[in-house]
């Protein structure tokens, strides 16, 4: 739901590519609609309630194929213990961060 992350996403998508849209922004967006919508000829899919779980199943099996290098996304990691400073990160306004991740066990 990151303005920017959405915007981005619309960015990146090849041509003809799919977008799935499960957050929702706080704040009315800005999108060049022409050139990263319609002429890129891209699916902007709106995903809520059963379709996140098909997802998560989904992701489960990529990323113990190693299919899936998380590693460019998550940006801190933290034992669960200092869950604190992983929400601070979280929210802090300066947003310089990705995913943060709580590691069980450490």
């Amino acid at each position: 739901g990151a303005p920017a992350a959405i915007a981005l996403s619309l960015k990146a998508v090849r041509t003809g590519g799919r977008v799935s849209a499960f957050g929702i922004p706080s704040t009315t967006l800005d999108i060049d609609w022409a050139n990263d919508v319609v002429f890129k000829g891209i699916k902007v899919i709106g995903i809520a309630g059963r379709e996140v779980f098909k997802t998560w199943y989904t992701t489960d099996a990529l990323m113990r194929s190693k299919a899936l290098d998380l590693g460019p996304v998550v940006t801190h990691r933290f034992p669960l213990k200092k869950f604190k400073q992983g929400f601070a990160v979280m929210n802090a306004k300066s947003k310089n961060c990705g995913k943060v991740v709580f590691e069980m066990g450490r």
